[in-house]
């Protein structure tokens, strides 16, 4: 009898033994996955946050487009003005031209006009404004 209780005795606790290995790594298998969930969480998220950070910079890169074309516009648009400014100022300067040798062509005149009644008082013998009468003539 005493055998039959050792083999008894051994043949539960090796299943003991068995159930309580397989309870521990059911255990290890258990936090294993606990673990597993959290690092796929945590991976989820730096995945979100990638996401997150990639929607920005499309955004941005977006915006940065939007902006360039913006600055080309206005550039265009300074470009027309002092085209435009240029061209202003291109008259008037040939409108002062214009009045300069206009100027210029009237003063000869005034003054071709001034030689011309110089000539004929002189021709004439002086001017008959303010002129004392010739007592011998």
């Amino acid at each position: 009898m005493a055998v039959n209780v050792h083999k008894y005795w051994t043949q539960s606790w090796e299943k003991a033994t068995e159930e309580a290995i397989v309870c521990e790594w059911l255990q290890l298998a258990e936090m294993n996955l606990v673990r597993g969930f959290v690092l796929a969480k945590e991976l989820f998220g730096i995945f979100e946050s990638f996401d997150a950070e990639e929607a920005k910079s499309k955004k941005l890169s977006e915006d940065l487009k939007a902006m360039s074309l913006e600055k080309a516009h206005l550039e265009s648009e300074k470009r027309a003005l002092q085209f435009k400014l240029d061209l202003v100022v291109t008259k008037e300067a040939d409108r002062k031209a214009k009045y300069k040798i206009e100027l210029k062509a009237a003063k000869e005149c005034l003054k071709q006009a001034r030689d011309q009644k110089r000539a004929a008082e002189a021709h004439r013998g002086g001017s008959e404004v303010g002129r004392r009468p010739d007592p011998y003539g």
